[in-house]
């Protein structure tokens, strides 16, 4: 064969044998790839599982939710979590997504937030605003969200003062242009960032919700001065972000000393003057809240070194002008539920409770009533059959509740029943533990357990089971004999429970072993024993360098004492970044990477 010939082929063979070789190679390195992008995949899809797990659990938990989970099992390999709490109370979340030496990271930040109508809230039948000086500031402008500093947009601004329809313009002539921002005129613009259109029930809520809070600061209106200041200071000193303080003032204060706190501050039928040496500074994080009831007008001044963060809110629940000559309130029954069609105080009159298990001994009622979303316990825990008892037989004992506040038109009343049965029929029925709960009715329910009665209504005609009071011994001061009928006022509800038998055919059915007066009195003053009032007023000063700077998320902190502010809050991710890398990788390279260095 001629040498050139067989060189040439030579080489073809060998060409071809590389290239086969080749070819397996590039072929296993293409499985390979295919393997570690499955991989990669899976650990992403972990990580995406595990972080839309905990964010759920964020957004039905807020700040109470679980911080760290480690190495939880899902297709085929595993993710951790881990939460950081930061300075104002934003979380940080980490999930690693884990599976055959490939992490896959998301690192996110989320903020609480609660919205507020404005950063100052205005509202009484008259509004004497004025503000004295350049420094002071109105902003609606939330300048920390989020607290990492990652820039705005993440929530929308409030206004800066909102108050009722009345008052807007007369508030917009109050103020200078660029010291009130917020809606409406966030790039400054001459017009303060004024609305009129207030709706008080969500300040009202919050109020009563603070009011019944176990653990509030009670600072009364008979202590001294100094006494008074003393335990503001204190109760300030003691609250930080995670441990909001709901502090509730009787009467004027005027503070004029240095304080610091978190939560909720309430002023009830007082002046607040709050102008602290110029040395010295107020700072709150959170709500200020004046509540004007029981006076004609109250001052809120805020002076030198005053500084909020949050909100403040002044607004009156009297009715402020004479009302009319009957002080009845009108109501009207919604099935069972008792409706106010006007604003109105309240008393409660357990009438009597008589329930008995056949005979063998009386069983415990206990009962709670429900107004506008708050629950109260007047006449003792709901959940404890021995302290909450109000089962006296037929020895015609009463138990009354009169609560101070006024309640507000359109407040839905349900009242809830509760029967208690021993769990061994030898217990001796002392203990708590030796009852359980046998039957509970609630007024909403629209049940043959129940039946509400007014002026006019008929008597129920049932008698007493094994010798106790009928309906009609119980009612007998609220019945017309000769009609038959209800004698009640105009303004009285009666609630009747059964909460032993479901067959209202069998004699043990009936009707009172829960009697429960509801009397609801128009809310003028005249009404309640106090003056007749003039024209109801509010006079809100601001001067030097005071602020009301408002903050979601610092109002989102009081949801750790408060579910009116919880039920509000939402969720805000202002963070969301994710990437893979391999385990092995070392800590110098990954922490590059968590500091933003890589790809996403």
């Amino acid at each position: 064969m001629d040498k050139a010939l067989f060189l040439l082929i030579a080489a073809a063979m060998l060409g071809a044998a590389s290239f086969m070789f080749g070819s397996k190679q590039s072929s296993f390195e293409a499985q390979a790839e295919q393997s570690e992008y499955q991989t990669t995949v899976i650990a992403r899809d972990i990580a995406e599982s595990g972080y839309d797990h905990i964010l759920s659990q964020v957004k039905k938990d807020k700040m109470a939710v679980i911080r760290n989970r480690d190495d939880v099992a899902m297709l085929g390999g595993e993710y951790d979590q881990e939460v950081f709490e930061n300075m104002y109370g934003d979380l940080d979340i980490k999930v690693t997504g884990q599976v055959a030496g490939i992490e896959h990271k998301i690192v996110s930040n989320v903020i609480f937030a609660t919205p507020f109508p404005g950063a100052i809230s205005l509202s009484d039948d008259e509004i004497d605003a004025n503000a004295l000086g350049l420094d002071y500031a109105i902003s609606g402008l939330d300048e920390r969200a989020p607290s990492r500093a990652t820039g705005g947009g993440f929530l929308r601004p409030t206004v800066g003062v909102v108050t009722d329809d009345l008052h807007e313009q007369s508030i917009v002539n109050a103020f200078e242009g660029d010291r009130v921002v917020g809606s409406g005129n966030e790039e400054g613009g001459g017009v303060p960032s004024v609305e009129g259109g207030i709706d008080k029930a969500f300040y009202e809520a919050i109020y009563q919700e603070a009011r019944f809070h176990p653990g509030h600061t009670l600072i009364s209106e008979f202590s001294e001065p100094s006494v008074r200041m003393a335990q503001l200071q204190s109760a300030a000193t003691s609250s930080s972000p995670s441990n909001p303080k709901v502090i509730r003032i009787e009467g004027d204060m005027t503070i004029d000393f240095p304080v610091e706190g978190h939560g909720v501050l309430i002023v009830e039928d007082g002046n607040l003057k709050i102008y602290p040496d110029v040395a010295e500074e107020f700072r709150w994080e959170g709500l200020v809240m004046v509540r004007k009831q029981f006076v004609d007008s109250v001052w809120v001044e805020l002076g030198e070194n005053a500084n909020i963060h949050g909100a403040l809110v002044s607004y009156g629940m009297n009715m402020g002008i004479p009302g009319p000559a009957s002080c009845d309130a009108d109501f009207d029954i919604e099935g069972d539920e008792t409706v106010l069609e006007e604003p109105a105080r309240l008393q409660f009159t357990v009438l009597g409770a008589a329930i008995s298990a056949g005979g063998s001994y009386d069983m415990p009622v206990t009962t709670r009533i429900r107004i506008d979303g708050t629950n109260y316990h007047p006449f003792g825990p709901w959940g404890n059959p021995i302290t909450g008892n109000v089962n006296t037989g037929n020895s015609g004992t009463t138990f009354t509740w009169e609560p101070t506040q006024v309640f507000p038109m359109n407040a839905r009343i349900k009242i809830r029943g509760r029967s208690w049965i021993k769990k061994e029929p030898w217990y001796s029925g002392n203990k708590k533990w030796h009852w359980k709960s046998y039957m509970t009715v609630n007024s909403n329910s629209d049940s043959q357990q129940l039946e509400t009665l007014a002026d006019g209504y008929d008597v129920p005609n049932v008698g007493g089971y094994l010798g106790q009071y009928s309906v009609e011994e119980f009612l007998s001061d609220y019945i017309d004999a000769e009609a038959d009928e209800m004698d009640l006022d105009e303004n009285q509800s009666i609630y009747l429970y059964e909460l032993g038998m479901t067959n209202p055919a069998s004699s043990a059915f009936d009707m009172q072993d829960l009697v429960v007066l509801v009397t609801m009195t128009r809310a003028t003053p005249e009404c309640n024993g106090g003056p007749v009032a003039g024209t109801n007023r509010i006079e809100f000063r601001m001067s030097g360098d005071a602020s009301v700077r408002y903050s979601a998320e610092a109002l989102a902190k009081l949801g750790q004492a408060l579910d009116t502010i919880a039920d509000a809050t939402t969720v805000v991710v202002t963070q969301d970044e994710s990437y893979t890398k391999d385990a092995a990788y070392s800590e110098e390279e990954s922490s590059e990477e968590e500091s933003g260095d890589e790809d996403d």
